[in-house]
């Protein structure tokens, strides 16, 4: 997910969409850290091991894209595809709190707790960009494509 967030941000044309991917961007790498010290407290790696499902969400933006020129589709395709990230983190770190407070590690189970309200946030804040007029102006772009294909 972090380096794909440089990619997104780089990609998305809307500033509000790209200023949030970013700053998720610094986020993420925060909640990488909190990672690997739960991991090293607990004795085992997490940062490196194959997030497929991630992985699967990032090959289906790609095919979903198809090379589409950036512009209010493509933002609003990306709107869809972080907040797909956001929902499997939060239910991630949501599971890793709970595992954390049931083996009564409070410290970790809160630096989870941490991270679970940072994806609450930008999940939040993905939904108020899209409302704000990326859906409606892609929906428009959407129909113009579509009517001068006819």
């Amino acid at each position: 997910l972090f380096d794909s967030l440089k990619m997104l941000a780089g990609v998305a044309q809307n500033p509000e969409l790209k200023q949030a991917l970013e700053v998720h961007r610094e986020e993420t790498r925060v909640h990488m850290e909190r990672l690997e010290h739960i991991g090293a407290r607990l004795g085992f790696p997490v940062i490196g091991l194959p997030n497929l499902p991630m992985k699967a969400l990032a090959v289906e933006l790609l095919e979903d894209w198809g090379g589409a020129e950036p512009g209010t589709v493509t933002d609003a395709m990306i709107i869809g595809a972080a907040q797909k990230g956001e929902h499997l983190e939060m239910a991630w770190y949501g599971m890793l709190r709970s595992f954390c407070q049931q083996i009564g590690d409070a410290e970790a189970g809160a630096l989870r707790e941490q991270s679970l309200e940072d994806e609450k946030r930008t999940d939040e804040l993905l939904t108020r960009i899209a409302e704000s007029g990326v859906n409606q102006a892609a929906a428009a772009n959407v129909g113009v494509t579509a009517a001068s294909l006819r």
